[in-house]
């Protein structure tokens, strides 16, 4: 290989890295994906049935200040999704059996946490809002992922009370569901159950960088470099 296409990559990497880690965007956004499905109905809905899947993300920032939460079961709650904080939003896309699938989108949203709650225990709830329009005219009043562990103490589903820390859904041991509220302008507010089966982060920016640079530095180690030129001599 030619000394001007190992230096061309190199430069690469140095750019790669270079925008990861000064960008000021980047260090402070964390996006969550989720997916999971429709559960029970308190009221019939026109445009998803149980049973239909669903999955999504929601991107935040992590330097909101918290304030203090007027639920029992949660200490507090930071705005941490808004028009205000560039980069931030959400998104869901639903795999509907009545209309044809379809996706909202919206740029508002409140985290919210309790942590080793005396009786109540863990709670993590988000609570997202602001969206674009549902199919047949319905809009949403907001979707919320509400995940709860009873456990107070010991190997539960948060292990701080740290709103931009994301918890371990299988150590929940009472739910991890929540409520996706639509309106309609004829019969008022419905309430939709669902049932959320994974919740993970989204590796930053940065750490995809790394590894790119990481296979650069590995392809192109010296004694592999020097091999290739001696085969191409």
């Amino acid at each position: 290989m030619r000394l001007s296409r190992l230096l061309l990559i190199a430069a690469a990497a140095a750019l790669l890295y270079s925008v990861a880690f000064s960008h000021d965007a980047f260090a402070i956004l964390k996006t969550v994906r989720f997916s999971g499905a429709i559960g029970a109905f308190d009221e019939n809905s026109p445009i998803v049935n149980a049973g239909d899947t669903f999955t999504g993300h929601y991107t935040f920032e992590t330097t909101v200040t918290p304030i203090a939460h007027p639920d029992g079961t949660l200490d507090i709650q930071a705005i941490a999704i808004d028009n205000a904080l560039p980069g931030t939003g959400w998104s869901l896309d639903v795999n509907s059996s009545i209309v044809s699938p379809f996706s909202v989108s919206g740029n508002s949203g409140v985290i919210s946490i309790g942590n080793d709650i005396a009786v109540s225990g863990d709670r993590y709830v988000v609570t997202l809002d602001g969206a674009t329009a549902l199919p047949l005219g319905e809009q949403l009043n907001f979707f919320q992922i509400d995940i709860q562990d009873r456990m107070d103490q010991g190997a539960d589903t948060l292990s701080d009370g740290l709103y931009t820390s994301i918890p371990d859904i299988l150590l929940a041991d009472d739910s991890n569901g929540g409520r996706f509220f639509t309106l309609d302008v004829g019969s008022g507010e419905r309430q939709i159950h669902i049932e959320i089966t994974s919740l993970d982060v989204v590796p930053e920016p940065s750490s995809w960088c790394l590894m790119l640079i990481a296979q650069f530095a590995y392809a192109f180690r010296p004694g592999r470099v020097r091999e290739r030129i001696d085969r191409e001599a």
